[in-house]
């Protein structure tokens, strides 16, 4: 029988001491990883792993992608699900291809409670896992690539965003730029080439690069649109699945994606989200 591991991770916090003096104080992310570890439980996973606020480091989620790389073959899935804060670095390497107003590239990162984790990084770990594997991440975070304005000067006062602030950012980028150097001059370019991907993956993603995703008080806007969609009893493919889930969301606040990369996999396209 397939395997079926499953990692959730949900941060209503960061540490100060690594951003900053910002703590990211969010409502409903440690909420929306318990969600989706009761969903995942409920469909009996072989192993799940829900690391939460403090639990959910740098090097403790790369440790579990790492295991997974390890003992996942071919028809095995793998789910992992994001919930906290997006952020950016200063793209050095050149693999991002659109810019921002100031003609500067950005890769987007998970913000995880001691360190940002640059996408970058994410797909160095992708690249590990064998062929025939299938993998589908959710991520309900601010994927803002293209920072087109700050989310704390938005009108919508009693909105919360998924985003790291940009005075908060800019002192983080700051501080760390030696290590976020040392990090991308270690992965150029030619290590970013989707079709050095054995594995196939799914990424459902809470909206654009160039936009904000919204908190909430009990679940993310996009998760709490995920959940009543999966709660419905739906049964259809990924991207059916999606597009339910986007027809709920305000098109006017932010617009979910459904990305493929990796090996073409007719049969993992057409299958059930979290499903084998």
């Amino acid at each position: 029988m397939p395997q079926k591991y499953a990692i959730h991770l949900g941060l209503n916090h960061v540490e100060k001491a690594s951003y900053a003096g910002w703590d990211g104080l969010l409502n409903a992310c440690v909420n929306d990883a318990m969600a989706m570890s009761e969903i995942t439980t409920g469909l009996g996973y072989d192993r799940i792993d829900t690391l939460l606020d403090s639990h959910a480091t740098k090097g403790e989620f790369l440790s579990l992608l790492e295991h997974a790389a390890l003992e996942l073959y071919s028809g095995d899935l793998l789910v992992v699900t994001y919930s906290g804060h997006g952020g950016m670095v200063p793209d050095l390497n050149g693999d991002e291809t659109s810019v921002d107003k100031n003609g500067q590239a950005w890769d987007q990162t998970l913000c995880l409670y001691d360190a940002q984790l640059i996408d970058d990084e994410l797909f160095q770990y992708w690249k590990r896992f064998r062929e025939g594997v299938r993998i589908f991440m959710l991520s309900d975070c601010c994927h803002s690539g293209t920072i087109t304005k700050d989310p704390e000067s938005t009108n919508e006062e009693d909105e919360t965003y998924r985003a790291v602030p940009t005075e908060a950012l800019s002192k983080v980028n700051l501080r760390n730029a030696l290590t976020y150097k040392e990090i991308l001059n270690a992965i150029p370019k030619r290590m970013m080439n989707p079709s050095d991907l054995r594995a196939s993956i799914q990424l459902y993603s809470a909206c654009r690069d160039d936009q904000y995703a919204r908190d909430g008080e009990r679940h993310g806007l996009y998760t709490s649109k995920f959940l009543a969609v999966w709660r419905e009893g739906f049964r259809g493919s990924y991207a059916a699945f999606h597009e339910q889930v986007a027809e709920q969301v305000p098109r006017n606040q932010q617009e979910p994606q459904h990305y493929v990369i990796g090996p073409e996999d007719q049969a993992f396209l057409n299958q059930h989200p979290f499903q084998v």
